[in-house]
This record gives structure tokens, sequence and C-alpha cells, in this order.
């Protein structure tokens, strides 16, 4: 270029702001069926699971892009990915969200992801669980050492996570997506679903995609 450009950073995505230039099309039931879902769960006040199954390739995320795109603003959309963090694998779809909601980063020093964890749960839930369910979380990042007692580990991650989604939801209806949950170990699939088990929690579209 002859003349200087003015460049801007990307510091971010996020699923409404990325572009989608290639059109959607074939998926418009699918699409108003989920929709609708969300539109039930936010009037309703309480959970849905709803699973998106296709091969490698046939759209599914790109379909549950579709329905983000289209929510308010101030919906929260909770990504769970299937990546191996550092701390428990089993569960590295909670870690994910964890970290999303916390803006927590990997070279970030254990004090500081701990001080976040309080202050995440701090904004959403009972203040006399803090320590407990910041803890069951941290569990998944990766703060404490695994228990000998598998079952009392799992316990601790799930009724964390169960307790910060309880909280977030409490006031507007959340969705979380959950992808390659084909691939997913049991004790996260069985808190797949614990999210929607009860009537007594609060509004939230859970969308488990696999194939």
């Amino acid at each position: 270029f002859e003349a200087p450009l003015r460049a801007f950073q990307v510091l971010g995505l996020t699923t409404r702001s990325v572009r989608r230039t290639i059109p959607f099309v074939g998926r418009d039931e699918e699409l108003s069926t989920l929709r609708e879902t969300f539109q039930r769960v936010a009037a309703t006040g309480g959970p849905s699971l709803v699973t998106i199954v296709g091969e490698a390739g046939s759209g599914k995320s790109r379909l549950a892009d579709e329905l983000f795109a289209g929510l308010d603003q101030s919906v929260a959309v909770l990504h769970g990915h299937a990546q191996v963090p550092a701390g428990s694998a089993s569960f590295a779809p909670v870690a994910a969200i964890v970290r999303q909601l916390a803006s927590i980063d990997d070279d970030d020093p254990p004090e500081q992801v701990a001080e976040r964890l309080r202050e995440l749960v701090d904004g959403c839930c009972d203040p006399t669980e803090t320590e407990r369910v910041a803890a069951g979380l941290g569990l998944t990042l990766g703060l404490a050492e695994p228990r000998l007692d598998e079952s009392a580990f799992v316990q601790d991650v799930q009724s964390g996570f169960l307790r910060l989604v309880d909280g977030l939801s409490a006031g507007l209806p959340i969705v979380l997506a959950f992808e390659d949950v084909h691939e997913l170990a049991s004790p996260m699939l069985d808190l797949i679903e614990r999210l929607v088990s009860s009537r007594h929690r609060g509004p939230a579209l859970v969308l488990a995609l696999a194939r």
C-alpha cells in the first residue's frame, strides 16, 4: 500500500459477532424448533435438553450458531468444549465454561484463578456457599489434587456446577452448549442430564451436539 492504513486489533470474538458468510439453507424447521424450545424455557422458567445428532460436517454447530445469533444480548450463551484443560479431562466442558465466565487464561497464577472463581460465585450464588462452590469448580482447573475417592471428586464438581447454573439462571434464561457429547465421559454425561432433571432448576436450555 502506498499510504499507511489504519488498523484495529481484534481482541476477541463471540458467536454473535462472527460473520456467517455462507447462506443458511435447509434447516429452517430445526432452527424453528430450537427457537420455540428456548421461548418455552423462558416462559415456563424451567430447563430443557435438546440433543442434535448428525454426521461430522452436517451443520450441527452452524445450526446452534444461528440460534445463538438470534438471541437477545442479555442471554448468556455458555460453550462447553471437550478440550482437555490442566485439571480433570472428565469435566473439560465444565472447565471451559468456568474459564469463559470468570475470564481465566491458561497462564493465570493459581491465586488469581481462585480469586476470580470466588468473585464469579459471589456474583450469582448464596454467599454462604461461596467457598464450597468455588472449591468444586476449582477442581476442574487443577487448583487441588484429585481426591483418592473418585466419587467424592465427581460429587463436588457436579454439585458446584449445578449451584453455579442455578445461580446464573435465577434472573434470566441461559443457554449451555456441549459439543462432541459422544466423546464425553460418563460423569460429564450424568451432569448434563442432572442440569434438566429437576423442575426446580431455573430457565436453562441445554444443547448437546453429538455424532
